[in-house]
């Protein structure tokens, strides 16, 4: 009699968890360790158009995400893994008609009483439209540095035409490499503006490395540097992360830092003082941005 009154208190449980998820306008999943959906509620179904029949004949995570997507989902699951909380990352996940639809997913490991590994259990959120709007904001960010962009190949054609002219009257071997040299680094100069802008514009699908944390800042600044210029901001910097690495997407890091630095220009429309400081601290990339009678700082 115990042993029913038990089987039925777990049934009525599992009953309200369904019915609960069934509410919910995120997309709720469980999985077992080989990764085979076991469980997706309401949400989940409309939205990618699978049914139970789906489910119950062997539906996996993989099925869910694009080939390329494979590994990168292998890796983030061995994290998953290895900790005892929750982890988040993004993916564009299939729905059985084939449309991608960008998700946050966050993901959790199930486990028994012995504590060994028995599946995972998460919740997917379409973010199309913020997508969208990040989209929307990067290219508002782009016409903003229109301008700053423009006069500074105009400055490295100025210099260019200034060189080559002078090259033309040039007396000497030595003359003429300092200027060519001038001329070269004034194209690789402006070929790096536009490798920066372009992958600002359209970044890379999100993709985890070990990378120099001043990567994306050095890159950042350097899209941003004529708008700075512009506004009349002096920067300085410090940074104490040269040679350190950390585990992240170079291009999504550079959108954040540049967007930083750009607000940092739209609060000082009179100049102002820009400091950056770069520090490692639990794996954290702090930076302020300072002006006499104003402070304004970020935590990345």
């Amino acid at each position: 009699l115990r042993r029913r009154r038990a089987e039925e208190a777990l049934r009525r449980s599992e009953r309200r968890f369904r019915e609960t998820c069934d509410l919910l306008p995120d997309m709720v999943y469980e999985a077992d360790a080989a990764l085979r959906m076991t469980y997706a509620n309401r949400a989940a179904m409309e939205t990618l158009g699978h049914t139970l029949e789906d489910i119950e004949t062997g539906l996996t995570l993989m099925d869910l995400l694009r080939p390329e997507d494979h590994e990168r989902c292998r890796q983030f699951v061995r994290g998953v893994e290895r900790q005892f909380m929750a982890a988040v990352a993004m993916f564009d996940i299939r729905a059985k008609d084939g449309a991608a639809i960008p998700c946050e997913i966050s993901v959790a490991a199930i486990r028994g009483a012995d504590g060994q590994l028995t599946g995972f259990r998460g919740v997917a959120r379409d973010v199309t439209e913020r997508v969208r709007a990040q989209s929307v904001d990067r290219l508002a960010a782009v016409g903003r540095l229109a301008a700053g962009v423009a006069y500074e190949f105009d400055s490295i054609t100025t210099a260019a035409r200034a060189c080559a002219q002078r090259a033309r009257q040039a007396q000497d071997l030595a003359e003429l490499q300092e200027l060519t040299s001038a001329i070269v680094a004034g194209a690789d100069r402006g070929s790096a503006m536009c490798r920066n802008l372009t992958g600002f514009v359209r970044p890379e699908d999100g993709r985890r490395e070990p990378i120099p944390i001043c990567q994306p800042v050095d890159d950042a600044l350097a899209i941003a540097q004529p708008q700075l210029d512009a506004a009349g901001v002096t920067l300085h910097r410090t940074d104490e992360t040269r040679g350190a690495l950390v585990n992240a997407d170079a291009a999504q890091l550079q959108q954040v830092f540049l967007s930083l630095f750009l607000n940092a220009c739209s609060a000082m429309p009179e100049g102002g003082h820009l400091s950056i400081e770069e520090q490692t601290q639990e794996h954290l990339l702090k930076l302020r941005g300072i002006r006499i009678d104003q402070c304004a700082s970020g935590l990345i």
